[in-house]
Parts: C-alpha cells; structure tokens; sequence
C-alpha cells in the first residue's frame, strides 16, 4: 500500500512538471515571434507643398531571381496644406535594392518643406531631416534647397522632373547594419 501511494505521489508530481514546462517552452516562442521585425522596407515621409501633384516612391531594381528584376512605384496626390501630411509605403517582404526615388510631381514648380523621412527595415530605422538631407539624398538639377531646408521645385531647359535619390549608404545601412563589437 505504501509503494503504491509513492507511485501515485510521483506520478502526479512528474504530469504537473511536464505541463509546466510545456507552458513555459510556447511562452518563449511566442515571445520570439512577437520580437522579430518584418524584413520589410517602410518609408514614412512627412512634409508639406504649396501646390498641388501626385507625388512618387519607387523602389527600383529589386532583384526577384538571377535573371529577372521588378519596380515597385506607389503614387499619392497631394495637395497643398497649412499643417504637414504623411505618405507611408510599405513595399512588402523582401521587395528592397539599393534603387529609392523619390519624385516631387513634375506638374509645376513648388515648394516643399520636408519635416523628414524615415526608413524602417527589420526593427533598423533612420530617420532623416531636412538639414541631413543632402547627406543621405541626392537632389537632381530641378531641385535647389534654402537655408531653411525648404525644397524648390524649378524647371531647366523646358523640364520639370524633380527627384531626390537616396544615397547607397541609407539603404545599406538599414540592410546590413553593422555587427556590434564583441
């Protein structure tokens, strides 16, 4: 009777531990899947215009196997306001190059005052603002920018195409972050 009462007693002890740890092993996994970032590239860019357009994100080159490359372009229409308006692109799970444009509408001339633009990529972000503009962005010959970091749209030679292109850097630094040192 005494061996049997230990049996039950060690038998109900090992169920209970078993459950336990159970529980506590698809806590941690859950807890890893809420932690990872989607390897996707976002891109939030807050300003204001003066006139109205449709404005263009492109993310170009995006290698889809070895011998075939895809464009992503998103198109918004903005209109001119008093306060700042957002644009967010997310341009899905593995759609990134080194190829960001980001067209200004070729209507008519403008200004544009960028608060900034940031980009997200698998929990790495960089938020750029209009004074680290032109260390991060290329602005084409249709576009000059003041000491207060407005934008001017500005036609040459019978063309208005104005583009700002993000520098290799920004998007690599996102990509491939560097290893912290050990």
């Amino acid at each position: 009777m005494k061996n049997l009462i230990n049996i039950l007693i060690l038998t109900t002890i090992l169920v209970f531990s078993c459950k336990n740890e159970t529980s506590q092993t698809q806590e941690k996994e859950t807890a890893q899947v809420e932690e990872e970032a989607p390897m996707e590239l976002e891109v939030d860019f807050k300003f204001k215009t003066d006139k109205q357009d449709v404005f263009r994100v492109m993310m170009n080159n995006i290698e889809v196997d070895e011998i075939q490359k895809k464009n992503i372009h998103v198109f918004e229409d903005v209109i001119p306001t008093e306060t700042t308006e957002s644009m967010v692109m997310s341009f899905g799970p593995g759609n990134v190059s080194n190829n960001l444009i980001i067209n200004l509408g070729a209507k008519e001339e403008k200004t544009i005052e960028i608060d900034y633009i940031m980009l997200t990529y698998g929990g790495q972000s960089q938020l750029v603002n209009a004074s680290q503009l032109q260390d991060f962005f290329i602005l084409n010959k249709f576009i000059s920018q003041d000491e207060q970091g407005r934008l001017k749209t500005q036609t040459v030679d019978g063309r208005h195409n104005p583009t700002i292109i993000a520098k290799r850097k920004l998007i690599g630094q996102l990509v491939n972050p560097p290893k912290p040192a050990q």
